[in-house]
């Protein structure tokens, strides 16, 4: 869901041609929160490309075909980046990744970012836990954090 509203919010904000790819691991919920059906059988063998437009806020969304469990590793998904950024050229892309501490295909592509956002859940998420994602990216790597699931204070 994370994904989903920053894609909403670049593309809210004009910043250009904004591509969301959701790699298909099982945690996704972009298809249900967007209330599309599942992608067609057939068609690319990179997935579904689709254009979502919500009252004039539009972004690209690629999609995994039905009866894969999507973009298995790095170079795969690196293809799959060169071939969106030749028919589209987009100016931010964001990956829908499964958590870092649950996937080594979330780990093997974080390190070749150039600009992460980690998301952390409140009250889930330990600080030994996010001292450990921290080890997967380089120095020079951005890296920002969002709190999610935070409860409202009183402040």
């Amino acid at each position: 869901m994370t994904a989903l509203n920053l894609a909403f919010s670049f593309a809210r904000l004009a910043a250009g041609v904004i591509a969301l790819i959701d790699t298909g691991d099982k945690t996704s919920s972009t298809t249900n929160l967007l209330n599309l059906s599942p992608p067609a059988k057939g068609g690319s063998d990179r997935g579904e490309h689709l254009i979502v437009d919500a009252a004039g806020v539009r972004f690209n969304l690629v999609r995994p075909r039905p009866g894969e469990i999507g973009i298995t590793g790095h170079a795969e998904l690196a293809d799959s980046i060169e071939l969106l950024k030749q028919a589209i050229s987009p100016n931010i892309i964001i990956l829908d990744l499964p958590p870092l501490l649950r996937s080594d295909k979330a780990v093997q592509l974080v390190s070749r970012a150039d600009s992460t956002v980690l998301v952390l859940a409140s009250n889930f998420t330990t600080r030994s836990d996010f001292d450990i994602c921290r080890t997967f990216f380089h120095s020079d790597q951005r890296l920002q954090v969002v709190l999610n699931r935070a409860r409202r204070h009183g402040l």
